[in-house]
């Protein structure tokens, strides 16, 4: 299970909001999230206000070809590496860009840049 705080399930959802309201919203990603086991790495920036099971943001699988999209919450949960090991947030990450900025970066790069 991959835990979200209330504070940034608030921001992913105004984000969500914002996105359905505003054409070209480019907000800065809320969530960095990873498998352990993996290079597979996802920035998170916005949450469907109606099923809040979508979600929408850079994913990086580890193929060399990130690419922006829309990710399923359950999709994520029920990944599991060795040992049993899950998805997780990164607690320590502050996003220094909008979505956009790194994906534009990442496309370049073949990997999400941090």
């Amino acid at each position: 299970m991959i835990t979200i705080t209330d504070i940034d399930r608030q921001q992913l959802l105004k984000n969500g909001q914002e996105a359905k309201a505003v054409k070209n919203f480019d907000p800065r990603p809320v969530l960095k999230l990873f498998a352990p086991w993996s290079n597979m790495t996802w920035l998170i920036s916005e949450m469907s206000p109606d099923d809040n099971n979508v979600l929408f943001g850079l994913a990086d699988l580890g193929n060399g070809a990130p690419e922006v999209g829309v990710i399923l919450l359950s999709d994520l949960s029920s990944m599991e590496g060795p040992g049993g090991l899950n998805v997780e947030a990164d607690r320590f990450f502050t996003p220094t860009a909008t979505l956009n900025q790194y994906a534009s970066e990442a496309s370049l790069a073949g990997k999400i840049i941090l």
